[in-house]
């Protein structure tokens, strides 16, 4: 039977107008009608119109460098936003599951070592504006779950991509600056890390698959939602330097590297396929490139995945 469905962050949340259509397709229910989290009178005009089975809450900002540069904005649009939601539904929608999508930077990669894959039981630390937003946001909903029995589910998110998504992330950048034939340089962040990183495709078809939880995993659980690789970017940008097959120059803008960027991040994702019943396909690299944009398959033919 369908759910009814609000996914805060309207069409202005990349993963959330895709979602829209994944749940849409799934029979469910959907409205992503924008509205301002920060103001709690436009939250309770739209939690009155109907009763929601679940809340995505995509609402907020999301990139590393916007929240480094304005911390003040990141902290009461992310966490005070998320308290003024939280209220809300537990005044008109005291049934609603709350589905939160965290980020994987909450953990503490300094103390990563050997290439461990990182677990929901690894140790919390986080470096970046963001990220403590993120961590906030899910002791808000702890507290609400202990306080008031809000239920609610906190995934924490490691790398997706897809070529659309804003230029300030490393895949879409290259991508669109490749495009831009008025160009014949192509500026890259840090090439020397090791990431786990999926395609925004699979992590969408992922949220969907939330809706099918039982009741009891709805206690402000963690899991963490990932693709179980560590792709090295130097592979997925074909290096630094005008020897290459794309006739443009890469060259590394320090104002792309992110500050406090660890050099391997791979996640482990058992947890939540316990619950899911279902395990995420695992993606070679030319795959994930080939799924990413079939154009760029022509730069991999000498890499083996």
């Amino acid at each position: 039977m369908g759910k009814k469905i609000l996914i805060t962050g309207g069409n202005t949340s990349f993963i959330g107008k895709h979602l829209a259509k994944v749940l849409i397709k799934n029979g469910h229910s959907v409205s992503n009608e924008y509205f301002d989290i920060t103001v709690p009178l436009e939250i309770s005009k739209i939690l009155e119109k109907a009763q929601f089975d679940f809340v995505f809450h995509l609402a907020g900002i999301s990139h590393n460098l916007v929240c480094e540069e304005n911390p003040v904005e990141a902290y009461r649009v992310n966490v005070i936003g998320t308290q003024f939601l939280i209220e809300a539904i537990n005044e008109y929608q005291t049934s609603a599951k709350i589905i939160f999508p965290s980020s994987a930077y909450v953990y503490d990669f300094s103390k990563l070592s050997n290439k461990l894959k990182i677990d929901e039981d690894f140790p919390i630390g986080p470096k970046t504006v963001y990220a403590k937003s993120k961590l906030l946001c899910e002791d808000l909903l702890r507290i609400a779950f202990t306080r008031w029995g809000t239920k609610s589910l906190i995934l924490r998110l490691f790398n997706h991509t897809h070529k659309s998504q804003d230029p300030s992330f490393f895949l879409p950048g290259f991508y669109q600056q490749l495009m831009n034939q008025s160009s014949d340089v192509i500026s890259v962040g840090s090439l020397t890390v090791q990431r786990d990183i999926g395609l925004i495709q699979d992590l969408i078809n992922e949220l969907g698959l939330m809706t099918e939880l039982e009741d009891h995993v709805f206690d402000s659980s963690v899991f963490n939602l990932c693709a179980g690789n560590d792709f090295f970017f130097v592979r997925i940008g074909p290096g630094a330097g005008k020897n290459n097959s794309l006739k443009k120059e890469i060259v590394v803008d320090p104002k792309r590297i992110r500050k406090n960027d660890p050099p391997y991040i791979s996640g482990d994702m058992i947890r939540l396929s316990r619950v899911l019943k279902t395990v995420r396909p695992r993606r070679s690299l030319s795959e994930f490139v080939n799924l990413f944009w079939p154009m760029f398959n022509y730069l991999f033919a000498s890499l083996q995945s």
